[in-house]
């Protein structure tokens, strides 16, 4: 399993600041509440391929490096600087939690 990091952000209070600042972004534009869940990775569907965006690594649709990964009662939010993706909860396989 992974610990807890969100990309760019020092360990420790910067990194869960820098979360929480990724959540109210989310929330805001979406206009939907997330849940508590922290998550690493999620396994989907997208554009008709199975795929995995990863906290850490490049979304494989936007080509951007993926800062946090957000659950809502309708699925998933991939979000990266400037941008974000909604996954609904049909075209999500897994929901992988960081440690």
């Amino acid at each position: 399993m992974t610990p807890f990091f969100v990309p760019g952000a020092t360990p420790g209070q910067p990194t869960q600041q820098a979360y929480d600042d990724l959540r109210g972004y989310v929330e805001t534009r979406t206009g939907r509440m997330t849940r508590t869940d922290v998550i690493c990775a999620l396994s989907c569907r997208r554009a008709g391929e199975d795929s995995e965006a990863r906290v850490g690594e490049l979304d494989p649709y936007s080509r951007e490096l993926v800062l946090a990964i957000f659950a809502n009662r309708d699925g998933y939010t991939i979000v990266w600087n400037g941008g974000y993706a909604d996954i609904t909860r049909r075209q999500a396989y897994e929901a992988i939690p960081f440690d």
